[in-house]
């Protein structure tokens, strides 16, 4: 009776081992395929972010040329906006120059006509 029992006990202590091992590749292999079905989906959104980068860069391209124009042409502004105030500030030195030797001819009487204020 006792071997009759032990067998029994062993007989379903392999079934449970082998319903264990079963379970655990099972398992495993459920594993796996969430490993391969996530692989597959980080491979299509990289290939998302790629074509983003693109269609970005492309735009970007374009707003390149156009910011490089605008730099070129603000350049050129600047180049003429320096030079007409140099040309101002010149003629106003020569002004003030001629101004105050006006100024000094009237002081001792010299001039166009004596005592008479001059431009």
């Amino acid at each position: 009776r006792d071997t009759a029992r032990r067998a029994s006990l062993r007989r379903a202590s392999k079934q449970r081992s082998g319903d264990s091992r079963r379970l655990r590749r099972r398992v495993r292999l459920q594993h796996v395929q969430s490993l391969v079905h996530l692989l597959v989906e980080r491979l299509r959104r990289l290939e998302q972010v790629q074509q983003l980068a693109l269609v970005h860069l492309e735009q970007h391209a374009r707003d390149l040329g156009r910011q490089l124009g605008l730099a070129l042409l603000d350049q050129r502004v600047q180049a003429l906006a320096d030079h007409v105030h140099a040309l101002l500030r010149r003629r106003a030195r020569e002004r003030g120059g001629r101004q105050r030797a006006r100024a000094g001819r009237r002081r001792h009487g010299r001039g166009r006509g004596k005592g008479v204020a001059c431009r």
